[in-house]
């Protein structure tokens, strides 16, 4: 397993594929949108690395990937433990506040809705405006050769995913920092149940809108994810 200080610079290549696959004609892009999609991937990523026989649609219960995702006993080796560690220690949020894992996968079900979505409790400003498990078909590939560029691979991915997608809601504090973690944990949770989706589902985008963080903003909080993880 990689060190945070590699998950740290292999997210950011990461994220600039997904940000890029998402931006505006402006060259901005949605920010919930961003996250939500990199969690997924995240989820994905972890999936991916132990189990290698899906079946074609629905949920797989898988121990293994249970224990990669909130159930191991090192708890900053799951991916839960180590979003939440990045929430408590980079930016100062109460560990009471996240959400309660079991209660998400029973919200989440056993299938996806319309569009890609997986069933998400979050505030209506959050919500991104492409289904999240869409991310899958359009960035996986992409998202793979970058890894391999940048030296990760397997578990390493997933983890590089979330170093970038809890780097990202730090540009954005002012959206609600409980509620951005909710979201990564929520999506990086649906991306490693819900069997990875082939092709995009379609489904008209949601016309919410919130503000781009500005690149002060981004320095800041990279700034101090990359403190915490040395």
């Amino acid at each position: 397993m990689a060190s945070g200080h590699r998950w740290n610079m292999a997210g950011d290549a990461l994220l600039h594929r997904v940000k890029a696959r998402y931006a505006d004609p402006d060259g901005t892009a949605h920010l919930p949108t961003v996250v939500a999609a990199t969690a997924c991937l995240a989820g994905e990523a972890a999936l991916m690395a132990h189990e290698s026989h899906l079946p074609d649609a629905g949920t797989i219960d898988s121990r293994k990937v249970s224990d990669f995702v909130h159930d191991g006993a090192i708890r900053t080796r799951t991916l839960w433990g180590y979003a939440a560690m990045v929430a408590t220690q980079a930016y100062g949020l109460e560990e009471d506040a996240l959400p309660d894992y079991k209660a998400m996968r029973l919200r989440q079900g056993v299938r996806l809705l319309p569009g890609g979505y997986p069933a998400l409790d979050l505030p209506p400003h959050l919500i991104p405006r492409e289904g999240p498990m869409n991310a899958g078909p359009h960035l996986r590939r992409a998202i793979h050769e970058t890894a391999r560029a940048e030296g990760v691979q397997g578990v390493d991915i997933a983890f590089a995913l979330v170093t970038a997608a809890m780097k990202t809601i730090g540009a954005a504090q002012s959206l609600g920092l409980r509620d951005l973690t909710a979201l990564v944990l929520q999506c990086c949770v649906a991306g490693s149940r819900f069997v990875p989706l082939v092709e995009p589902v379609a489904l008209d985008k949601l016309h919410l809108s919130a503000p781009a963080p500005s690149e002060r903003d981004e320095e800041s909080a990279s700034a101090m994810v990359a403190a915490m993880l040395g």
